[in-house]
């Protein structure tokens, strides 16, 4: 179980006109926080800025409980955030805006897409906007529409042109409110939609629903976009099909099949495999009438529409119980790392396992793939990218230290399918309450930015962020802090603190855990060195400690009065 801390303090060396990470939280309990304001911050997506840091956006209500907007703010690689404290305002348009996608720009920016109920609240429209690194929103205020056409969309899935614009794709119920067509629209770096106005038909699906849809790139400025199609009314079947960059469908029309098995295939999730084509998985039922026993399949489709594996797939994982939830990154050679939530062990609690696919459709790892996190309770709503060298980083919400209350976790795992890290996840935060809704990035050194939504002030959600190096540690130097810094004293102590250290410090910042500067001293060059933290509460606190040399200390001290 989590103890509860009456107050954590880092004390933060910030290197001048280095490499090093000092802002970086190295303490699960305490992490980056990057907006605690009033009323709750939930649902962060993020995307690197293309220097080693990262965008962060998410749905924020504290204009107003009932009206959520969309925020957002920039970490840079050393964890010091960048634009105004708590975020800048993407879109504070009346009533809520939901369903949040982001992509970079490809210009250390970032593009948000989202739903918007601003002209009432039944209706939703769908906007996008652009914002720059240095964070100024660059087309019109509050966003873009896509699309005008009368009735619901659903939730847009985008991908960058490569030239600071995108290709959007959604859902789409103009044709008649009980059914969804699939629609997908061009919008250039400037903002302006390049196809037919209010978007090009993908899909028109006369009686049905046809949604949850995933959207990547063709390689030649097109896209393809797979989804869940209902069709032949029995149960999903998984289809897709292909746009060129002019807006015209290339395949057969309303779509090909990737896979119309017995009974049912939902939930599709897409890469690209490099040669334009694309490798696609799902949760299929073939082998089992019911959701609590689901399969993993893929498949791969040429840039013709040709399937290129066995007809309607290959079997992932067929253990027994259930496995869904697949999502799925490029292994860098044709083929796919896939990972998944799976109950083979109890069908009452999730794990995580994985799977490497080959190009040709041959799987490469144990059968029914390797285990990530396969601990107490439920690890789930993972999220994975590649790490630059053949294998895979994940990281999910776990809650193997009770049902209530959530952490986060993150697992690396090779290209030969071992995992790098902790048996079962190194923790990336503990802190006190739940957190949840993972999302990261790759670092620009073989590690990970991971962002949350965070209950751990027991009032309201948060957004936190946190830097894991490629050797699964929160430090940037696995040297030991007897090497530097020795005889901190004493402890417990009463606010004068004494430590002595063969190393020059840089400067000393004090942080509360709302992330707050409460002290800060410069250049502390004798090798006795003193701080006066009598002005402190009570309570366990926190340090890290980073020399000129790049050497990182950390460790505890209580302060008693």
């Amino acid at each position: 179980m989590k103890t509860t801390k009456a107050l954590l303090i880092i004390l933060i060396i910030t290197l001048k006109n280095t490499t090093c990470f000092a802002q970086w939280n190295t303490d699960t309990f305490i992490n980056n926080p990057i907006c605690t304001v009033q009323n709750d911050q939930n649902a962060s997506k993020i995307v690197s800025d293309g220097s080693g840091g990262a965008i962060i956006v998410w749905y924020d209500y504290r204009n107003g409980t009932s009206n959520g907007d969309l925020y957002a703010q920039r970490i840079n690689s050393n964890g010091v955030i960048q634009w105004t404290p708590d975020g800048i305002p993407i879109c504070t348009a009346p009533f809520n805006q939901t369903n949040l996608t982001v992509i970079s720009d490809g210009n250390g920016g970032a593009i948000i897409a989202w739903n918007d109920k601003r002209t009432n609240n039944f209706d939703s429209n769908l906007y996008v906007q652009k914002i720059s690194s240095s964070g100024v929103t660059q087309w019109n205020n509050n966003g873009i529409a896509i699309c005008s056409a009368p009735f619901a969309y659903n939730k847009g899935e985008m991908i960058p042109d490569g030239n600071g614009g995108l290709i959007i794709a959604w859902p789409d119920s103009r044709s008649l409110d009980n059914t969804m067509d699939i629609y997908a629209q061009y919008i250039n770096s400037a903002g302006i939609a390049q196809w037919t106005t209010d978007g090009v038909l993908i899909y028109n699906n006369p009686t049905n629903a046809s949604n949850f849809i995933k959207i990547v790139s063709d390689g030649s400025n097109g896209a393809i976009i797979t989804w869940q199609d209902a069709r032949n009314v029995a149960g999903f079947d998984i289809y897709a099909q292909r746009v060129n960059s002019s807006g015209v469908t290339q395949w057969t029309n309303n779509g090909i099949v990737i896979c119309n098995a017995t009974d049912s295939q939902a939930y599709p999730a897409i890469i690209s495999d490099n040669n334009g084509g694309a490798i696609i998985t799902w949760s299929d039922l073939r082998n089992s009438a019911t959701s609590a026993s689901s399969d993993i399949y893929a498949q791969r489709v040429n840039s013709n529409g040709i399937v290129q594996w066995t007809n309607n797939g290959i079997a992932i994982c067929n253990s027994i119980n259930g496995q869904n939830s697949s999502i799925l990154v490029s292994d860098n050679n044709g083929g796919a790392i896939i990972t998944w939530e799976d109950r083979r062990t109890s069908a009452n609690s999730a794990d995580l396992y994985a799977q490497r696919i080959n190009s040709n459709g041959i799987v490469q790892w144990t059968t029914n793939g390797v285990p990530i996190s396969a601990t107490a309770y439920n690890q789930w709503y993972q999220e994975i990218i590649p790490d630059g060298n053949g294998g895979a980083i994940i990281a999910w919400a776990d809650y193997r230290n009770g049902t209530n209350n959530g952490d986060i976790y993150a697992q690396r795992i090779n290209s030969t399918g071992v995992t790098q890290w902790t048996t079962n996840g190194a923790a990336i935060s503990t802190a006190s309450n739940s957190q949840s809704s993972t999302q990261l990035i790759l670092d620009d050194n073989g590690g990970a930015i991971i962002t949350w939504t965070d209950y751990r002030s027991g009032t309201n959600n948060d957004i936190y962020a946190q830097r894991i190096n490629m050797n699964g540690n929160l430090s940037v130097t696995s040297q030991s802090i007897h090497e530097t810094f020795l005889n901190i004293f004493p402890n417990p102590s009463k606010g004068n603190i004494t430590f002595q250290s063969a190393e020059n410090l840089a400067e000393i910042q004090i942080i509360n855990q709302l992330g707050e500067t409460v002290y800060k001293k410069n250049s502390v060059n004798s090798n006795k060195k003193e701080l006066d933290l009598g002005n402190l509460a009570d309570g366990i606190y926190i340090y890290n400690i980073i020399s000129e040399n790049n050497i990182i200390s950390n460790g505890k001290l209580i302060i008693a009065h």
